[in-house]
């Protein structure tokens, strides 16, 4: 029980009975256990001010009411201990303070972390008799720890991509300096030059986004080239590179630009029906290539969608266009022949081909994706 020694403007903080408790009767599966550190009015003990907290944070506020009910007061949040900074205990308004607040009060599958914070951290914040308060520590039960998956890689994870894991040798990485006014084409100089001096995990700066020197999408594609010929050149066996690039955005275009670096490929070995079609869709056109055509391989289509806005986003116009259809003439060559031309020129030029074993794990590394993905119910896949 907290003796009451400050005379409380609302009767809920006059309640020790109702808002702590001790911490044998505290369900560490059942509450959000969070710890503060207060410094609060001299006529006020830490444990009052825990008390206060409890309350303003759950059903509790700063004036009486008379709509409370029995309900309101099995929901409360419980200050259940309390350590004084002095450890004489002559001073007691500073101190440590840890209450529990009950997990059924929050909306984690929808509202997630912010209801957490609004649960934690809300009105105390603003309250008189305790001008120095801060949240130093929480702990979540299993059940709302369960909703937060953590890292999709994690330190293993990134050993298995870089080639660590019988190693286990620690990883260096690198990030692109400086930050600003560095080009696509000087940020993969930068990678490669890492790569071939041992580097294994590369990433973009907080702020190097899509400059005007370095658009993203150019960027992505030059880094990877670049760490591609590194590879190709002997530089780290061990397994992959790390690329993180800045991808961050406003959410409103999240979508959109993880669209960009998004391809779907529909590949099936039983199929009765021979399919060898790849579609891609542009701004401004679409392009369709049939392997199995005997004339027309190649169709581009004046088709598409235009959005226009007048007075902002919410008044988008949009407009389909279907045009015409052309078929550009492509040279009749068998394909297996010129692959195989093509082999022959790069060793006769000493160059490395663009389709060379490095690019068939590729492959086979997407279509081990899809099958894992279709294994977990379409759950993705990083590659």
């Amino acid at each position: 029980m907290v003796e009451k020694r400050w005379s409380a403007p609302s009767v809920e903080h006059d309640r020790g009975d109702l808002f702590s408790t001790t911490p044998d009767k505290v369900d560490i599966d059942k509450n959000v256990l969070a710890t503060f550190f207060i410094t609060c009015d001299p006529r006020v003990t830490i444990d009052q001010a825990g008390v206060i907290i409890a309350a303003e944070q759950s059903v509790g506020t700063f004036t009486d009411v008379s709509t409370a009910t029995d309900l309101s007061t099995k929901t409360a949040a419980k200050m259940y201990s309390y350590k004084y900074e002095d450890p004489s205990g002559s001073m007691k308004h500073s101190g440590w303070v840890k209450v529990a607040f009950p997990t059924f009060l929050l909306d984690m599958d929808n509202r997630g972390i912010p209801d957490l914070f609004t649960f934690v951290t809300g009105n105390w914040m603003g309250f008189t008799p305790i001008p120095n308060c801060k949240w130093i520590d929480f702990q979540l039960p299993k059940d709302v720890l369960k909703l937060f998956k953590g890292p999709k890689f994690g330190v293993e994870g990134l050993r298995e991509i870089v080639g660590t894991k019988k190693s286990r040798r620690p990883h260096v990485g690198i990030t692109i300096k400086p930050k600003m006014g560095v080009t696509d084409q000087g940020a993969a100089q930068q990678f490669y030059d890492a790569a071939m001096g041992g580097i294994d995990t590369f990433k973009d700066d907080e702020t190097y986004h899509n400059q005007w020197c370095s658009p993203l999408l150019d960027r992505v594609a030059k880094v990877y080239e670049a760490l591609d010929k590194a590879k190709s050149e002997g530089a780290h066996p061990e397994g992959d590179y790390m690329y993180a690039p800045e991808v961050t955005v406003d959410s409103e275009r999240t979508l959109e630009v993880a669209d960009k670096m998004i391809a779907h490929v529909n590949v099936n070995w039983i199929s009765p029906v021979k399919v060898r079609t790849t579609l891609i869709g542009g701004e401004k056109k679409m392009l369709v290539w049939n392997d199995l055509e005997a004339d027309e391989k190649l169709k581009i289509y004046d088709k598409g969608v235009d959005v226009k806005s007048q007075e902002g986003v919410y008044n988008l116009l949009v407009s389909y266009r279907s045009g015409d259809m052309w078929a550009p003439q492509v040279e009749q060559v068998e394909a297996l022949r010129l692959e195989l031309q093509y082999f022959v020129d790069c060793i006769k030029k000493n160059e490395k081909p663009f389709n060379d074993g490095r690019a068939g794990l590729k492959v086979v590394r997407m279509l081990e994706a899809a099958n894992e993905s279709l294994a977990k119910r379409g759950e993705l896949v990083y590659v």
